[in-house]
């Protein structure tokens, strides 16, 4: 009986150390007709610096880089929570995925995508563009 009690007991979780950064799942809140707000935590550094973080999002559950719309918000140290609000880019009452990420040495880490439903958001702002002009029978 002893044995079956040794077997069975609780003991406390033990944390493998990672060299690359681990990341929670993405919480959104603040959904409102102009946006959202997307938030995660680092929940351990790694022993590698974090060079990129952010978050991608769209339609499919499948998200990376090269598939959705996605914010970059720079490099990040240490453990902790970070947060982007997006007011474009979101369709009214479609449902999203999204993923935080962190970029870290040779290493991309994504969350697990989490849905939600939008409410829609603001148009885009244009703040630029290139060129600034162009001559006759230029391509642009």
């Amino acid at each position: 009986m002893a044995a079956i009690i040794f077997l069975f007991s609780c003991s406390d979780e033990n944390t493998v150390p990672r060299e690359y950064p681990r990341i929670s799942l993405p919480e959104i809140t603040n959904i409102t007709p102009a946006g959202a707000t997307f938030v995660a935590e680092v929940t351990s550094a790694g022993n590698v610096p974090i060079s990129q973080h952010g978050f991608v999002w769209g339609f499919s559950r499948t998200l990376n880089e090269d598939y959705g719309e996605r914010i970059y918000l720079g490099s990040f140290s240490g453990k902790g929570t970070f947060q982007a609000d997006i007011n474009s880019t979101l369709e009214s009452l479609r449902s999203y995925y999204v993923s935080a990420f962190i970029k870290a040495g040779d290493y991309t880490v994504y969350s697990e995508p989490v849905q939600f439903a939008s409410l829609g958001s603001q148009a885009p702002v244009i703040t630029g563009f290139s060129p600034l002009s162009a001559a006759w029978g230029d391509t642009i």
